[in-house]
């Protein structure tokens, strides 16, 4: 063997380990941009529930239950962001979309009721509304992640052929 293969072959293996290192590298930070996500939403919601809760069924000025509703409608538009790029882990997705149904179909006793006047600035959240109004409750809760996906690939596909 001579010298130039042996350091052909030097540079083929530290070119395979430099790419391996790349792989492992992008999983890494793949996952730390899924927990940095999930960590920032949890924690906004945990503060727009706190605000719920200190509210209770205390009477609140029309003015901080609207801020309420404004800042719980804004971080479901985000999470629903996150959800349709896939930003975050498949569980993750199930669960924020679960919170925001009962949420918005009012199932969640803590949070007052909303109306269609508060979805005016949220599009994401007023398009979600929608195709859960247009859905059974046994489909959501069997297959929300699969059917919402599905309903939003077909919303975007309409959206690109009107064009």
């Amino acid at each position: 063997m001579e010298c130039k293969d042996v350091v052909e072959l030097v540079l083929e293996i530290i070119t395979a380990v430099g790419i391996i290192v790349a792989v492992l590298s992008l999983f890494i930070n793949i996952r730390a941009s899924y927990f940095s996500t999930i960590q920032k939403c949890t924690g906004e919601y945990r503060v727009i529930i706190r605000k719920i809760q200190r509210y209770g069924k205390a009477k609140i000025g029309e003015n901080e239950e609207k801020i309420i509703k404004n800042d719980l409608l804004g971080l479901f538009n985000e999470q629903l962001y996150y959800i349709k790029f896939g930003y975050i882990p498949r569980e993750m997705k199930l669960e924020w979309m679960e919170t925001m149904h009962n949420s918005l179909l009012n199932k969640d006793e803590k949070i007052n009721n909303f109306n269609k006047d508060d979805f005016q600035k949220f599009t994401r959240v007023e398009e979600y509304l929608k195709f859960i109004n247009n859905t059974t409750e046994q489909d959501v809760k069997k297959n929300i992640e699969e059917i919402y996906i599905r309903h939003y690939k077909t919303s975007i596909l309409m959206q690109i052929f009107k064009r």
